[in-house]
């Protein structure tokens, strides 16, 4: 496993932020996870109701030369209660395997709108 972004704090008025890019490490074949952590009781400061995000990344398979759109999710921000069983989501996320080669590479684009976004960004790879 590698942390390619390991709870990096995200503290953004409305606007685009670019991470990146990182490298994915040679040896990896699993996925990759981005996840940005939501409000909940134990976070109550994190990603306010009305506080919309899409976290877009691309990834390079030959060391940064080109690009492609390759994984992505959007959500708007307060409390996810679950209908199931009442427990609140501590995160959104979104995962897909990673391309097979080596050189490769992954950046991300946060874009935030309707206030400000404070919230924590880990991305993983396996």
């Amino acid at each position: 496993m590698a942390l390619l972004i390991d709870h990096q704090s995200v503290n953004f008025l409305p606007g685009v932020r670019n991470y990146g890019p990182v490298v994915v490490p040679d040896g990896l074949s699993g996925e990759v996870t981005m996840v940005l952590a939501r409000k909940t009781t134990a976070t109550p400061t994190y990603w306010d109701a009305g506080v919309d995000i899409s976290l877009m990344s691309w990834t390079s398979l030959d060391g940064g030369a080109t690009w492609q759109t390759w994984l992505g999710f959007a959500s708007t921000g307060g409390l996810i209660i679950s209908t199931r069983d009442g427990s609140e989501a501590a995160e959104s996320s979104a995962s897909r395997v990673i391309p097979a080669g080596t050189g490769r590479q992954l950046k991300l684009t946060l874009t935030v709108t309707g206030g400000r976004l404070r919230s924590a960004l880990t991305v993983v790879a396996v």
